[in-house]
Order: C-alpha cells, then sequence, then structure tokens
C-alpha cells in the first residue's frame, strides 16, 4: 500500500512526470473555473518565488496547491499566506492533506493563512472550521463575455 507524502515543492523535486501532472491538473482547474491562459504559467517561476506543494501516493504525484505569502494591505507588520489553486486527483486524500500542510506551513511562515472552496472540491466548510479557518468572506466573480 502506497504511502501519502507532502511537501512545498523544490527546483530538485521538479521532474518531467511532476510537470506533466502539473500541466494536467492547471488545465483542468482552468476548464472547471473558465480561466484561459494556462499556457502562459511558469512553474519554475511559482517554485522559486512563490509556493507550490505536492501530494504524492507513492512516487506518483496526486495533488498540489499553489499559494503566495505578501505583506497584508492593511499593514506591511502583517504576513498573510494565501492559496490560489487546488488541484487533487479524485479517489485520494490529497486535497486534505495538502490543506494541512498548507496550513502548518502556514503557522510558521504568516501571521495570517487564506483558503477558498469552489463547488468542484470535495472539501466542505466543516473540514475547514475543523482545521481552525473562520469564513471571511464569500467570493463573487463577474466575466466579461
Amino acid at each position: 500500500m502506497s504511502q501519502y507524502t507532502t511537501k512545498k515543492l523544490s527546483m530538485v523535486d521538479y521532474t518531467d512526470e511532476v510537470h506533466a501532472f502539473l500541466i494536467k491538473g492547471t488545465l483542468k482547474l482552468s476548464e472547471l473555473l473558465e480561466f484561459p491562459g494556462v499556457n502562459r504559467i511558469s512553474f519554475l517561476n511559482i517554485i522559486v518565488n512563490e509556493h507550490l506543494f505536492m501530494c504524492f501516493k507513492g512516487e506518483e504525484p496526486v495533488g498540489f496547491l499553489y499559494a503566495t505569502s505578501r505583506s497584508s494591505i492593511f499593514t506591511n507588520d502583517v504576513k498573510v499566506l494565501t492559496q490560489h489553486a487546488l488541484y487533487a486527483k479524485a479517489g485520494t486524500k490529497a486535497a486534505y492533506l495538502l490543506l494541512k500542510h498548507f496550513l502548518d506551513f502556514g503557522k510558521s511562515n504568516a501571521d495570517h493563512v487564506i483558503t477558498m472552496i469552489n463547488p468542484h472540491t470535495n472539501i466542505k466548510p466543516s473540514s475547514l472550521e475543523k482545521m481552525g479557518f473562520k469564513e471571511l468572506e464569500t467570493l463573487y466573480r463577474w466575466k466579461n463575455g
């Protein structure tokens, strides 16, 4: 039985298999969320300048979470870690494990951790509440065209 592992991706971990999984997952997310332009994403830039957490089942990539760290818009004294994308292969524990790893990373590296869920995920608001998250706001999107 394969063991799950999660880690913050580094250049050493960036294999052809990981790249192919990231492309596939990002394309799927962009399709579900109606965001074009995936062909212009730089995973190398994200790994070097932001945060890309990966979940593996054995050696197989099964999920990723992309996040950024910034100072709060209200004060430079408060660091905020924000999730921007979460993709997990169906039938795995990747979504939960990635959120847990993301939160643990945030506890050591940020004052606030912001996450979100969409209708296409199996993460429920009650699961986030059990992890200590509190609902902050509701996102709405207007799409031109």
